[in-house]
């Protein structure tokens, strides 16, 4: 879904009413990859996530997270996953690593080799 620049509410509504050709994908030409963060530690405070949303191109999705004190904090396990999407592998993996690099909390952990393989095929 993030290589299209197809709202995906506009194409469920159409889908859902039986017009699944009203609106057709527009995909866009980019490539996107995304990086699990992950920890043993729970609660912990994230901080970074308004920076890491600022970088461009660059999305968290929420997984172990919940609302504490009006903090974001983890809940263990995979935390978040930061996704970057680029014109090509490289750059995404590059947006991804930005973008999860702004993030912090105890014990945060994350694999520094995601996509790389893409890179060598």
């Amino acid at each position: 879904m993030l290589t299209t620049d197809t709202d995906l509410i506009d194409r469920a509504l159409a889908e859902d009413v039986g017009d699944g050709d009203a609106t057709t994908e527009a995909t866009v030409d980019a490539e996107a990859r995304g990086v699990a963060t992950v920890t043993q530690k729970a609660p912990g405070v994230i901080s970074g996530l308004d920076v890491a949303a600022a970088v461009p191109d660059a999305l968290v999705f929420h997984a172990g997270t919940s609302r504490r004190e009006g903090q974001i904090v983890t809940s263990g396990g995979r935390v978040l996953t930061v996704v970057g999407r680029g014109q090509n592998y490289t750059a995404a993996i590059e947006t991804a690593y930005r973008a999860a690099s702004c993030i912090r909390f105890e014990g945060m952990q994350f694999r520094r080799d995601i996509g790389r393989k893409a890179l060598t095929v």
